[in-house]
């Protein structure tokens, strides 16, 4: 199945407040989530950081929408198809 996204300027408060949420809800785990993200981890390396998977979770999700965003500005819509 596949889902097919569609996003614009009238999506965009929304976005920039659910990037603040999620940048809120990690706190301090912000910065080790986007460190083992971008680098690879283990569930040895979450442990280590105190980072469990949902914690990873939500920070792709973070980098997902400062996509989104980046787009919209760029062009004014952004779209995209996601396999489920």
């Amino acid at each position: 199945m596949v889902l097919f996204y569609y996003f614009d300027d009238d999506n965009l408060s929304d976005i920039e407040e659910e990037l603040r949420n999620i940048a809120g809800n990690l706190g301090n785990k912000f910065g080790k989530a986007r460190h083992l993200l971008n680098n690879g981890y283990s569930s040895k390396d979450l442990e280590n950081f105190g980072l469990l998977e949902s914690d990873i979770s939500e920070f792709a999700d973070f980098e997902l929408g400062i996509k989104i965003r980046r787009c919209i500005k760029r062009k004014g819509y952004c779209e995209f198809e996601a396999e489920l």
